[in-house]
């Protein structure tokens, strides 16, 4: 999943302005205090979100913190209040967006601006939910007056709406070997789900209560470094579903089929054993 994620913080840089940042010179600044000014929600059809549930949940500690400590400046947004919730304002997608969810994927954007000062400092805060892996994220783009512009982004691995926690009763027990990459399971941020759903948080093993006898769907990519004797690759962005056995414990591996001279026709698919 490492990998993945990388990946899709690059896709991410799209959304906001990109600089290299020394420090703010106070001599250019309006304030010494700043102010949020806009916040953007974002998310796709795959998460069952509302522009409610997204603002009212989220952490402007973490993110006023860290402006701290990246400016050396106090970020404030009282002129937000939990009234806000209601009034949000849906806008189009850009063409921005849509690159990053792509033409397929039904997409939403919210915003509210509170510019009352009409102030030419202005820090807009964007909370996201990703495409892939339904991870929270957050951007923090700082606007000044002198027309430079600085951003930093905070992610949230663990982020869910859905929070599933399976039966333990009546659940099986997983464990991914490496090269399989769980973006979602059932739909769920796999970061989530697996923090929430590990057999033994104690142990060094890493095994998951998956839902016994009904379909579980994951969503994945494969990856392998391949050796001297056989090329590796990367196959992203798969759906399967299988269906466990109450008590019993499994493998979740893959295989190559190589069956192709072009290793661009190589497909990669789950494998299910059970483990004795």
């Amino acid at each position: 999943m490492k990998k993945l994620k990388l990946l899709f913080a690059a896709t991410l840089s799209v959304l906001f302005v990109s600089c290299a940042s020394n420090g703010f010179d106070p001599a250019t600044l309006e304030s010494e205090t700043f102010q949020v000014t806009e916040i953007q929600l974002m998310w796709t059809e795959n998460d069952s979100c509302t522009p409610e549930s997204l603002y009212k949940n989220i952490e402007f500690d973490k993110i006023e913190a860290e402006f701290l400590t990246k400016y050396g400046f106090v970020l404030k947004h009282d002129n937000y209040t939990a009234e806000d919730a209601s009034a949000f304002v849906q806008v189009d997608i850009d063409d921005m967006v849509k690159a990053l969810y792509d033409s397929d994927t039904k997409s939403y954007l919210y915003k509210l601006v509170k510019n009352p000062s009409d102030s030419k400092q202005k820090v807009r805060v964007t909370c996201g939910i990703s495409k892939i892996e339904g991870i929270r994220m957050y951007g923090v783009d700082t606007f000044l007056p002198n027309g430079k512009n600085y951003n930093f982004r905070i992610n949230d691995n663990y982020y869910t709406e859905k929070h599933i926690i399976a039966d333990k009763d009546n659940a099986a027990i997983i464990k991914f070997k490496d090269g399989v990459d769980i973006h979602r399971v059932n739909g769920e941020n796999a970061y989530a789900y697996c923090k929430e759903n590990r057999v033994d948080p104690e142990s060094k093993e890493y095994t998951f209560y998956i839902p016994a006898g009904e379909d579980v769907e994951f969503f994945y990519s494969v990856y392998e470094k391949g050796n001297a004797f056989v090329a590796g690759g990367y196959w992203p962005f798969q759906t399967e579903k299988f269906k466990f056995e109450k008590g019993k414990k499994y493998l979740v591996s893959y295989e190559i089929d190589r069956g192709h001279f072009l290793q661009a026709d190589w497909t990669a698919a789950l494998k299910i054993e059970e483990i004795k």
